[in-house]
């Protein structure tokens, strides 16, 4: 039987690799949240009537696909694909901007976080990329098959709704 402690480390150690999985292979961060919230359920039923798995993020990866398999049968969610009309901000947008750092430092973290869940399913999934997973540019685009111009542009203009809003 696995105790509370140990389910709370294994959770700890494991999390952000298993919601970075999960998050963008769905069409919105609601159904990615629920998916992972399942796999860490099975994960626990699992470890109170087995052994623990050798390899748990394996394990956790095998329990995600799974679910994912589940959720594509079962509802008719398409990935979201832009095109690249807003590539003309290309040039205007750098990597990294003074712009993120004076929003992100002069505001909490939790006021932020509330203001983004009013913004779009694809924004609220680009900004979680770019912050709570700190992925670069390049490795979103590659996740979430949108042109890396089209990511930073739309990671810009939610930076500029943050910065007006906390202005």
């Amino acid at each position: 039987m696995i105790d509370v402690q140990d389910f709370t480390a294994i959770y700890h150690a494991t999390f952000k690799a298993t919601s970075q999985f999960i998050h963008f292979r769905v069409s919105n961060v609601a159904d990615g949240d629920e998916i992972l919230q399942e796999v860490y359920l099975d994960l626990y039923r699992h470890l109170v009537k087995h052994d623990r798995p050798e390899n748990l993020q394996a394990y956790l990866i095998t329990i995600a696909k799974h679910h994912l398999a589940s959720y594509y049968t079962n509802q008719s969610h398409q990935p979201i694909t832009l095109s690249d009309d807003d590539s003309i901000l290309l040039d205007q947008i750098p990597d990294e901007t003074d712009l993120e750092t004076l929003v992100l430092n002069t505001t909490s973290s939790e006021a932020i976080w509330a203001y983004v869940e009013t913004f779009s399913e694809l924004d609220r999934k680009l900004l979680i990329a770019r912050y709570r997973f700190e992925m670069p540019y390049s490795a979103i685009a590659k996740e979430t098959g949108l042109p890396e111009s089209t990511i930073k542009s739309r990671i810009a203009n939610a930076i500029l709704r943050l910065r007006d809003k906390f202005k």
